[in-house]
């Protein structure tokens, strides 16, 4: 863009945009400016907006001006909008004799360019300069009252006799009230009636989610809206918005030491709020063509579905229905007005994440350092959960295991803090690892035919095998080019004593004469003086120069303080090996190990992660409040002591021989040691990893393409057993304790995995991958990520104390998909006008003198956890579940996702995960790429509205009928029993439409077919079958969703309370043994054996006070 200054003078710029607007034509020869111009006069408006390229266009001459726009906006927006207001009197003529007329053409004018060619985003806008124009696209996260914002002041002379009237400008913000008349010298009075105001409104616009880089918080950017834009835009709304760049005082920033603190804002000169959808996805020819030929394919349903978080294993119906939900309904405005929706709203309802968790004493190996996750996440920001706090993270990395099945450093951008009651499980291993979690916490375990599978922390027992760090990526650049020999005095000086300014080592004898070797090689690097004696040495380091005061400031204090730099701990191999070289001199020869000095918890971790970092199999062991770090010996291995190379594969010689068996060779005609084992049935037997990596060396080259495939999954588990990342530790100790404390779990968002306390732990990630292949998917948690929730709300504004509306998680995610996980823990104003969000799509405020209705046209893609951490099928989803259910009432499908175990399922689990951590598994790769089922989704969306057909309507007629039929169900033998249930309510019978009509939209048909109707039917059985199933009777009852509690529930309740009042009368005292209730009801109901059923009724009873305990094991009924 040019910059040097236009020679045109302010009338010439007014005349030469005068000729623009009265003269351009388009292609077509259309006046488009002077159309444009009398239609704003007819609909008495006051701005005229201009395509910046049409200016650019118009002639050499405008091209230079149009240049200068960009520089110099405010320039030529003054000069356009004269010319404007001089058309428009020119035009109007006799009318403006006309009051309606005069009023108008008195008011000011606005010419408003658009479609600029400085494009930018809300990141980059601090590389342009003050006052330029650019444009930016967000979305309005809050908006303020409208305000009268003075231009013009008059203040008229106090003395009556005077009058002298002084007009002052308001320039920059600022306001210079004459203080007397400059004709007599009385005092001047302000009038407002005179002066002249402009309607002002101030306004926030935020990233978009999809343009949110990975682990960011959203950047955002005030905008000032003036005169007749103040009502173009609302919270919600995304926007695309031309605006002048302007600075003003930070508030509360002005008195700094550093000086004025100044942040930039906006004055918006054009705002736009497109009409379409999904305006960020441009869909070309060529995409277009590619969509067509996607939809054509017979197998376009089974793809979209494995599309959808392929790297969780699984749970196939659950991902249908989300791509069901993806592509929506139809929505309709019926004759009347009612509004029916077509979003399609899905709950899910599992095990919680704080049944996944790790105590705040779980050590995470992060380039902060090895710190406690509880010590990580103090000193950050918080937002509140009701159960904790989300912590956001900045520049944090920690160790996790990778795609390519390497464990290196990844980012982590989140810790979630919650309270847990319940059991916590203690897991101690051979090698000293410990590490305190919840009962459901998934550890990777090699079982005892040589498969890889996941075990829950109450299902360990000792001698099995779990997954622990072996070595590592390097993560620190080499600090000096005499690093090694630096890293060899760290490693001697760390363990030992620091008296009187000097360090005091006791060493074996053949490590003296190591240091006597490298002492004057020392003496070149830092200042420092070796006393040596018979099995002792001392150091003396001398605070002068950069490497000796490091050295004093890390290793001067009392050992627990010390710390070991970053450049060893997280080094190169070489590094790492002159380091444990060091602390190697003071080792103890105890019988065939070798043992250093006892201590801290967290150094020893730090010293057992260095020695791993080379190869060595660390053991520890707890001595105290200490840690013993000792290795066993080795003649072969690095510094005569065990590797990884040398350590066990436990359970591994039947799955080898099993493969040969496929490969029809003979164990006997290997050259391994497996070659002593006749058959595969003698599991539990064990190879050192030298063998088993030479056993898959071996075998390339006798797998030919048939055999490959037959043999991936054994394979995949040899890879995984013999990697020098992973160690397998065998369990040593499962202990069970009752706890109430806090509990914490770590998002990284590209592994979903990390390394605690020496374990690798896994989290899955089906909401945020639905979010991501949205077209318009935000994900949040319950609590929502501002103050405005998930719905909205009304904060005060900093800048002018007044109120401002702010936009929630549903509405900014208006037109899209709104991934909610921890539904369930919503705050109350989200509780009180979801109902709306969920069924009308909207959202009205009525706050602080704000009324307002907000667009919520939003999917909603909900996860829930049970009230008691497990679920309970023997009592309603509402029972189970912190929600209204007038709340859960709402969604088209409620989906139970159990953690069950299953060896053969937690097998193919475990082979799913493991290959695509390794980067081998063909499944884990999405057969559509993101990028394109986007797309289909958003064309899809835009262009297809499927009729319901009427073999489709008739389809789910049938269904909705039969269900209703069945509802009514008589129990002969049990009279009081008698009840009419009610399998499907009309929610249900709506959903049916929208799932029917979403597959329709899925496969761009403008019909609704049987098949889309049968595959919503089997969808909404499932649900049915799952949430609507009462487990004592065996019957299908949806009110347990609809009202919270069934209609068997009820019965229940009756016939146990009314069985307490009759058998208490009956009694001397009006008292009944609360067994003989249990037992005579338990045969009567036929829920002998399910007795836990009326245990429960009689405990909400005996709370409500229906009936109360006089002395224990009796009941007595009130009244």
């Amino acid at each position: 863009m040019a910059e040097k200054g236009l020679t045109l003078s302010f009338d010439e710029l007014v005349e030469g945009y005068r000729e623009f607007i009265q003269f351009y034509e388009d292609d077509s020869g259309d006046p488009k400016y002077r159309k444009a111009l009398a239609s704003m006069i007819e609909d008495q408006k006051r701005s005229l907006s201009i395509d910046w390229n049409h200016l650019y266009n118009f002639n050499e001459k405008m091209r230079e001006i149009a240049e200068d726009v960009i520089i110099h906006p405010t320039l030529h927006i003054d000069a356009a909008s004269r010319a404007l207001k001089d058309l428009v009197n020119e035009l109007l003529g006799d009318l403006i004799r006309e009051d309606k007329f005069r009023i108008y053409s008195e008011g000011d004018f606005h010419v408003r360019f658009y479609n600029i060619p400085t494009k930018t985003s809300l990141r980059d806008v601090t590389k342009f300069s003050i006052g330029r124009l650019v444009e930016i696209e967000g979305i309005i996260t809050r908006v303020s009252d409208i305000y009268d914002k003075l231009e013009k002041a008059i203040y008229i002379c106090s003395n009556v006799d005077c009058g002298e009237v002084v007009t002052v400008e308001v320039i920059g913000g600022k306001l210079r009230p004459p203080e007397r008349c400059p004709i007599c010298g009385a005092p001047m009075k302000f009038n407002h009636e005179l002066s002249e105001f402009v309607r002002w409104r101030s306004i926030r616009i935020q990233e978009r989610p999809e343009d949110l880089p990975p682990g960011m918080m959203p950047e955002h950017i005030d905008g000032i809206l003036l005169d007749d834009l103040v009502d173009e835009a609302k919270p919600g709304d995304r926007v695309k918005v031309v605006g002048i760049i302007r600075i003003k005082p930070a508030r509360r920033e002005e008195r700094r030491s550093e000086g004025p603190i100044y942040r930039r804002y906006l004055e918006i000169v054009h705002i736009e709020v497109p009409n379409r959808i999904y305006e960020k996805l441009e869909i070309t020819p060529e995409d277009e063509e590619d969509i067509w030929k996607l939809a054509s394919r017979e197998d376009l349903e089974d793809l979209i579905v494995r599309s959808i978080a392929p790297s969780i294993y699984g749970w196939d119906e659950v991902k249908r229905a989300i791509a069901y939900a993806l592509f929506g309904g139809t929505s309709k405005v019926l004759a009347d007005g009612t509004k029916v929706r077509g979003e399609i709203n899905i709950l899910m309802v599992g095990d919680p994440g704080v049944a996944k968790c790790i105590t705040e004493d779980s050590l995470l190996i992060s380039n902060k350092g090895v710190v406690r996750i509880g010590q990580l996440a103090n000193g950050h920001r918080c937002l509140p959960l009701e159960d904790g706090v989300l912590i956001r993270l900045s520049d944090v990395k920690i160790l996790s295991l990778g795609r390519e099945g390497a464990i290196k450093w990844y980012d982590t951008v989140a810790i979630a803090k919650r309270r847990y009651s319940g059991y916590v499980y203690r897991i101690e291993t051979g090698r000293g690892f410990s590490i305190d979690v919840t009962e459901t916490h998934p550890f990777l375990v090699l079982d005892r035919s040589g498969r890889l599978t996941f075990k829950s922390a109450k299902e360990l027992s000792e001698g099995d095998y779990v997954a622990t760090i072996g070595t590592y990526e390097a993560d620190a650049a080499e600090v000096s080019p005499y690093v090694r020999i630096l890293s060899y005095l760290y490693g001697l000086l760390l363990p030992s004593d620091f008296v009187g300014g000097k360090f005091r080592l006791r060493l074996r004898p053949e490590a003296i004469g190591d240091i006597t070797q490298i002492a004057h090689r020392l003496r070149n690097i830092i200042n420092v003086q070796f006393s040596v004696s018979p099995n002792e040495l001392e150091v003396n380091i001398r605070p002068k120069g950069k490497a000796s005061c490091e050295i004093l400031r890390l290793l001067g204090s009392p050992i627990p303080e010390r710390q070991i730099p970053h450049w060893i701990l997280y080094g190169s191999r070489d590094t790492a090996f002159f380091f444990i070289k060091g602390i190697m001199s003071h080792a103890e020869e105890i019988g065939e190990k070798l043992c250093l000095p006892a201590l801290p918890e967290r150094i020893s971790l730090e010293i057992s992660l260095i020695a791993a970092r080379i190869g060595l199999v660390p053991i520890l062991s707890k001595e105290g409040d200490s840690w013993r770090i000792s290795f066993n010996k080795y003649k072969e291995g690095i510094l005569g002591l065990e590797t990884i190379e040398n350590t066990l594969v436990p359970n591994i010689k039947g799955l080898l021989i099993n493969i040969l068996k496929n490969l029809g060779i003979a164990p006997e005609n290997v050259n391994l040691a497996i070659n002593s084992i006749e058959a595969p049935e003698s599991e539990g037997h064990s190879l050192p990893r030298a063998e088993v990596v030479r056993f898959l060396n071996m075998i390339r080259c006798e797998l030919s393409d048939g055999s490959s495939d037959r043999l991936r999954d054994p394979i995949m588990n040899l890879l995984v057993a013999s990697s020098p990342y992973i160690v397998w530790d065998r369990v040593t100790s499962v202990s069970r304790m009752k706890r109430d404390l806090w509990v914490y779990d770590l998002e990284v968002p590209e592994s979903h995995n990390f390394v605690a306390s020496g374990m690798i732990i896994h989290n899955s990630q089906l909401l945020k991958y639905t979010a991501q292949i949205s077209p318009r998917g935000l994900y949040t948690t319950g609590k929502g990520s501002t103050a405005a929730g998930l719905t909205a709300a009304v904060v005060r504004d900093s800048a002018t104390g007044g109120w401002t509306l702010e936009a929630g998680a549903l509405v900014l995610a208006d037109r899209g998909t709104a991934c909610i996980d921890e539904f369930d823990k919503m705050n109350e104003d989200d509780r009180r006008s979801i109902h709306e969000a969920m069924e009308q799509q909207t959202i009205s405020i009525a706050k602080a003198g704000i009324v307002a209705t907000l667009n919520a046209r939003t999917t909603i893609i909900a996860a829930a956890n049970p009230k008691k951490g497990r679920y309970d099928e023997y009592v309603s989803v509402v029972d189970n579940i912190n929600l209204p259910p007038t709340v859960l009432s709402r969604f088209d499908l409620v989906f139970i996702m159990r953690d069950e175990p299953s060896p053969e399922k937690d097998a193919l689990v475990a082979d799913h995960v493991l290959s695509t951590r390794m980067g081998i598994n063909p499944e884990a790769k999405p057969p559509i790429d993101p990028s394109l089922l986007k797309k289909y989704i958003a064309y899809a969306r835009q262009n297809i509205n499927p009729v319901l057909t009427e073999e489709a309507a008739n389809r789910i007629k049938q269904f909705y009928v039969e269900m209703r039929k069945a509802s009514v169900k008589e129990v002969s033998e049990i009279p009081e029993m008698s009840f009419e249930t009610i399998a499907i309510t009309p929610r249900q019978l709506e959903a049916l439409i929208r799932l029917s009509e979403a597959r329709a939209r899925m496969h761009l048909r403008k019909e609704v077919t049987k098949e889309d109707a049968e595959r919503a039917i089997m969808l909404m059985k499932m649900m049915l079958e799952k949430v609507g199933y009462d487990v004592a009777t065996g019957t299908i009852d949806i009110t347990g969703l609809m009202t919270g509690a069934s209609f068997p529930e009820y019965k229940r309740r009756e016939i146990v309370l009314k069985a307490i009042k009759d058998m208490a009368r009956e009694s001397e005292d009006n008292t009944v043994d609360r067994d003989i209730v249990i037992r005579t009801l338990a045969e009567k109901l036929n829920l002998v054996g399910k007795e836990f059923v009326l245990e429960k009724i009689i405990s909400d009873l005996l709370k409500e006070g229906t009936i109360y305990q006089p002395e224990p094991g009796k009941l007595k009924p009130i009244g």
